[in-house]
This record gives structure tokens, sequence and C-alpha cells, in this order.
């Protein structure tokens, strides 16, 4: 699936899941759960990839792609 998305919309993404990672992060410190930590963190790639999707080109080391 694709979606279009202005300039102001993908900055707000990236903000709202910067925001997001950032929850993981401590939610996965403080879950006493081992399988609701497992959940967390593979949550927390999938919000790690999307970033990775929506940050511009520019941001991308040379020779990552």
């Amino acid at each position: 699936m694709r979606i279009e998305v202005g300039e102001e919309e993908r900055q707000l993404l990236l903000n709202l899941l910067d925001e997001l990672l950032g929850d993981l992060r401590d939610e996965i410190y403080r879950a006493e759960s081992h399988q609701f930590k497992e959940q967390l963190k593979a949550k927390k790639e999938v919000v790690k990839g999307l970033l990775g999707r929506l940050r511009p080109e520019a941001a991308v080391p040379a020779g990552a792609a």
C-alpha cells in the first residue's frame, strides 16, 4: 500500500513516531512481563522502520542504500 503525504503531514508523522519511540523505550524498561517486553520491542522496531522510511533521503548515510 502506498499513500502520499505533504511535507507538513510528513513532519507531523515524524514527530508522532519520535514521541512514540521514546514512550516505547520507557514502557519496555518498566515492563515486568517478558512476553509484553518482547511485544513492545517488536513494535519499537516497526516504528523505527517507519521513521527510517519517512526521513529525507539526505539523512541516509552515503552507501547505506
